[in-house]
């Protein structure tokens, strides 16, 4: 080979390399298309949206609405977004979908230093296919953010040339404790990984210094907050939670569990893939572990292993975290094994570096399969890939909501999955609070509901715990008189004066 060719050829590798990350970060948006597009509307996000709206109205607070362990930075940044695209479903998601993108970014150029570009980019595609725990922070709102940050404290440490380096790097990390009390399972094994590479006593004492700084600011700005809603639930048998791990929500995370966003599972018996989802979940449980038992292979770089050691543990907290969780109760609860799958691709780095991007890729194709099948299935593409009404109402929903305006309702009351997310959809005019008091997540639209003459009870067959019988027959016993009854497609609406 003449040095012209030689030179040809590794210029050739070199762009070829440099594909990696933006391949993988397009594969990312692409599957997330669907909640940018046509996004699946949740209460929860609608929090969110709503408070980002007050805050343009000059209303802040330290604490998303009525849940003080998680802070305002999300409804902050959907503001932001709203203040450019205006109020719509788009601007919610928009926040959430760049974290995961960004999060992306930062893992394949941490990882591609250590393992090449595009064993890195094997190694990240966990964080790339949308499976539930990775779809639910668009759709409910919030939780991106906190990878994100985790995520760059992790790079900014790798990244350090100086002491203050290191100890922004701890700092960052510790501050997640503030943003949301779920980096409580994500924080030590990152701080580890922060820890690790400080071996000298300059780095080390700026790596402690700077983790208590944050420390104690996440204290002081947590004074007063009351986070016993983290104790309530369910609280399912210790049994119970083992079982729901293993048959749903690990599967659902692991992308061998396939089903629609509405929970409709589509794993019964004896259909096609049934091989393929177990085998899939193996690849990948077996990648994640990897990552802990390769520390003992010594001639591995050692910041790899560190990595996968890391990595392991930090899924391993995760799921640990589940099970004694008095929140984990149905699929839905799969979303909090999120962080196990942010930390999958620093599990994966020493066998990314063992294997090289074509063999570590081989092992993980009935994963990458299984997973790709479970985020079609969810997010309903190729169907889902055509633009949906941007105020994301449907006709029914244009039709109640000017039925409600035009007989003078200002304030209504549904199931919680409808409220919030009406509200939103409404523009607040009118404002619809949970059916259930305890539920309520901003006071002041309960006392609106509880000073207006003229009230509305909205249904929905999807919401099946509200039903329209019982309440009717509440209303009649209470004294209050029932104007009107109306239905708009699903919905069913009952117009009451006081």
């Amino acid at each position: 080979m003449t040095s012209g060719e030689s030179f040809e050829r590794g210029a050739l590798l070199g762009a070829s390399r440099r594909f990696a990350g933006p391949l993988l970060v397009a594969v990312a948006l692409f599957f997330r298309l669907p909640l940018l597009l046509q996004p699946f509307f949740t209460s929860d996000a609608a929090i969110t949206g709503l408070q980002g709206l007050h805050m343009l109205r000059g209303e802040f607070s330290r604490w998303l609405w009525e849940r003080p362990y998680q802070s305002s930075l999300e409804p902050a940044i959907a503001a932001v977004f709203e203040k450019l695209l205006g109020a719509n479903l788009l601007a919610i998601a928009a926040g959430p979908v760049l974290e995961e993108l960004l999060v992306c970014w930062l893992l394949h150029r941490l990882l591609s230093r250590y393992v090449g570009d595009w064993p890195a980019a094997i190694a990240c595609l966990p964080v790339a296919l949308p499976v539930m725990p990775l779809i639910a922070p668009v759709i409910f709102g919030t939780r991106a953010l906190v990878g994100l940050v985790a995520i760059a404290a992790v790079v900014l440490a790798d990244r350090a040339e100086s002491i203050a380096g290191f100890s922004l790097a701890a700092a960052a990390l510790v501050f997640c404790l503030f943003l949301d009390l779920y980096a409580l399972q994500l924080v030590p094994p990152l701080l580890l990984l922060i820890v690790l590479p400080a071996h000298k006593r300059g780095r080390l004492a700026a790596v402690i210094a700077g983790a208590a700084a944050a420390a104690a600011a996440v204290a002081a700005l947590r004074i007063g907050a009351d986070s016993s809603i983290l104790g309530q639930g369910l609280h399912l048998p210790f049994n119970a939670k083992l079982a729901l791990l293993f048959r749903v929500c690990l599967p659902v995370a692991l992308g061998s569990y396939w089903h629609r966003l509405d929970a409709t599972a589509m794993n019964g018996g004896g259909l096609p893939g049934e091989g393929l989802r177990i085998l899939g979940a193996v690849a990948l449980l077996a990648g994640i572990a990897s990552g802990a038992l390769l520390w003992f292979r010594r001639s591995l770089p050692l910041a790899v292993r560190r990595m996968g050691l890391c990595g392991a543990l930090a899924a391993a907290g995760s799921v640990a975290a589940f099970l004694v969780s008095g929140l984990s109760q149905d699929l839905w609860s799969s979303r909090y094994l999120v962080a196990a799958l942010w930390a999958a691709p620093l599990a994966l780095a020493p066998a990314a570096h063992l294997l090289g991007a074509g063999r570590l890729l081989l092992g993980l194709i009935p994963w990458l399969a299984s997973a790709t099948i479970a985020a079609c299935v969810a997010l309903e593409i190729p169907a889902s890939l055509r633009p949906g009404p941007l105020d994301g109402l449907s006709p029914d929903e244009v039709a109640l909501r000017d039925f409600l305006r035009n007989r003078g309702v200002r304030a209504g009351t549904a199931q919680y999955w409808l409220s919030y997310r009406l509200t939103y959809l409404f523009g607040e005019r009118p404002i619809i609070v949970p059916i259930n008091q305890e539920e309520d997540r901003y006071p002041p639209y309960r006392d609106l509901f509880r000073s207006a003459g003229r009230l509305a009870y909205v249904f929905h067959p999807s919401q099946s715990s509200v039903r329209i019988g019982p309440v009717r027959q509440m209303l009649e016993g209470s004294g209050k008189h029932i104007v009107e009854e109306a239905r708009f497609g699903p919905y069913t609406a009952l117009v009451v004066e006081r």
